[in-house]
């Protein structure tokens, strides 16, 4: 990116797009990225690119994406791991539905896969004999802003205010935002942990469902297939879910 590009002004929020990446990177997410910065030249949001090797402990380079967006003058922070593909307008999209107040992070839906099931990473929280649990909604509203407890970081819109507030609450010196933990003897994935630090500091969580995104695993999982595996289940169970199905979705 030219310095030009890297400069923020009054009215142009600016995006700063950090990628974690491991040994290999998927080819569908190269293209994306490729796409994506194209569209960005010919006048986009995305001010710069931070690059993040990503090794066993996923934490560590999400926690560093954090610390480089904060030592830098942009406003947001677009997290995306390496097996996502998306739209080339991503950044536009997400920021559209963002806001610094009202909604400062905003993920957009995907999916990931359990034993060969199809589920959006889309979460809420809930207490059980006096320890909170996670539970997963099933369904979800569609095209929606839908306002959750707690999402998967693989693409996700941060505005720095939130990485500030999370800083200030001191909760762990060496993973600040990011880190695999146990509450009350559970056990909770590091961007589940994000989100209960951002709720801790009044941030709240949407994920826009208008906006989605293949994750390429054997298979690209998308928000179609998923639609037909609940379509499937639901005829075959004549039920309407597990808990947190949303009721007409």
């Amino acid at each position: 990116m030219s310095k030009k590009a890297r400069t923020r002004t009054p009215d142009r929020p600016s995006v700063a797009v950090g990628y974690l990446y491991g040994e290999h990177v998927a080819a569908g997410f190269a293209n994306s990225l490729a796409a994506m910065l194209w569209h960005q030249a010919r006048g986009g949001v995305v001010a710069d690119v931070f690059p993040e090797a990503s090794g066993v402990n996923v934490s560590h380079g999400r926690n560093n994406l954090c610390r480089r967006l904060l030592e830098s003058p942009h406003e947001w922070l677009l997290m995306l791991d390496a097996d996502m593909i998306f739209d080339a307008d991503l950044p536009q999209r997400l920021l559209a539905s963002a806001d610094p107040e009202q909604a400062p992070i905003v993920g957009a839906l995907c999916f990931g896969v359990d034993d060969g099931r199809l589920f959006p990473t889309l979460y809420d929280f809930t207490e059980e004999d006096g320890r909170i649990q996670a539970v997963r909604y099933e369904d979800y509203p569609r095209d929606a802003m839908f306002r959750i407890g707690a999402t998967g970081a693989a693409c996700l819109l941060i505005h720095r205010t939130v990485l500030q507030s999370i800083a200030a609450l001191k909760a762990d010196a060496v993973w600040p935002w990011f880190q695999e933990s146990a509450i009350q003897g559970q056990r909770f994935g590091e961007d589940t942990t994000f989100c209960l630090r951002a709720a801790a500091v009044g941030a709240p969580i949407h994920v826009n469902t208008a906006v989605q995104i293949g994750h390429q695993k054997a298979s690209v999982l998308t928000a179609e297939m998923h639609r037909r595996q609940r379509l499937a289940e639901k005829v075959a169970l004549a039920e309407t879910g597990p808990l947190r199905t949303l009721p007409n979705a």
